[in-house]
């Protein structure tokens, strides 16, 4: 598992650098955040969290470098159930996104995601999807002028 960590770690580093370096080609803006700005963040974090990843692979084969290695555990049955339910999730939500618009496909989908992960607090579970969905439409609506689905009765 470590070896695996240090090795998908160094793919997103260059997948990060590949993207960072691609948005050379943008288009230059002076209306609002340059096109290059959201494309630029996110590389660099997922630079920054592949970095993390590396360092705590190498940690853990430093620290079991002694110690006699597990083998590896077949997937759990579960784990594969919930990822196929996600996966249908996220289909049936870029279909309703369409016909319903983000704003109210959004918190359903989130809402669902987080009882498929067994989040049990029903408060918690209505105030976080309310709240993500306001402050990602927030985020691409206002500030990167992106256009979002719109629910249109005609």
């Amino acid at each position: 598992m470590r070896r695996t960590e240090i090795i998908l770690s160094i793919i997103l580093m260059v997948i990060s650098i590949t993207i960072f370096i691609l948005t050379y080609q943008f288009p230059q803006q002076t209306v609002a955040l340059p096109p290059t700005a959201f494309p630029r963040f996110v590389s660099l974090s997922l630079w920054v969290l592949s970095l993390i990843l590396f360092l705590q692979g190498v940690k853990e084969i430093k620290k079991t470098s002694l110690e006699k290695v597990p083998k590896l555990s077949k997937l759990n049955k579960t784990f594969i159930v919930k990822l196929v339910v996600m996966i249908f999730l996220a289909y049936f939500y870029t279909l309703l996104i369409r016909i319903v618009g983000y704003v109210y496909a959004t918190p359903p989908f989130i809402a669902g995601n987080m009882l498929l992960f067994n989040e049990k607090r029903s408060t918690l579970v209505i105030i976080t999807s309310l709240l993500v969905t306001i402050l990602l439409y927030i985020l691409f609506k206002m500030v990167f002028k992106v256009p979002l689905p719109r629910f249109s009765l005609f």
